[in-house]
């Protein structure tokens, strides 16, 4: 019964946890400003990556998987920071299986590859993740379940 309880609880963590990583801006070889990732997202073992470039064309790639798109969202916040930069939508979302591989994000700017290292995913942090997710509900659990379980007073001795 506990290995089923148990089973039910990594599989609720495998499908709820979540890991969030700090973006980083996106330069060039001048070290002029070519965009910014804004997050770096771990779920459901998958990598999503969110931000903006001036660029025509952004991926992320590991081992033998790529994916590659140009931006494509509106960013009125980059637009209005930036002003008229010959880009009307510089958002975008890329998204992957999970690798532990060194996974790297790039952008093509005046004809040249851009590669930036995404910060390494190691399986102790997964399993932090997912231990997290699994204390975090606990808790509630047990919680509710101290509150309802009131400890009885002890009996007193009878007098023979």
């Amino acid at each position: 019964m506990i290995s089923r309880v148990l089973g039910l609880f990594r599989r609720y963590a495998n499908r709820h946890a979540q890991m969030q990583k700090p973006g980083f801006p996106l330069r060039d070889s001048r070290g002029k400003c070519l965009g910014h990732i804004d997050r770096i997202v771990i779920r459901d073992d998958r990598l999503q990556v969110e931000g903006w470039a001036l660029s025509g064309l952004v991926g992320l790639a590991h081992g033998d998987q790529v994916v590659e798109r140009a931006p494509s969202l509106v960013r009125d916040d980059v637009l209005m920071h930036l002003g008229d930069v010959g880009f009307k939508t510089p958002g975008f979302v890329l998204d992957m299986p999970l690798s532990l591989d060194h996974t790297v994000f790039w952008a093509e700017g005046d004809g040249i590859r851009y590669v930036q290292p995404l910060p390494p995913t190691t399986v102790r942090d997964l399993r932090n993740m997912r231990r997290v997710t699994i204390t975090r509900n606990c808790a509630g659990v047990t919680s509710r379940r101290a509150s309802v379980a009131r400890p009885t007073s002890p009996k007193p001795p009878i007098a023979l």
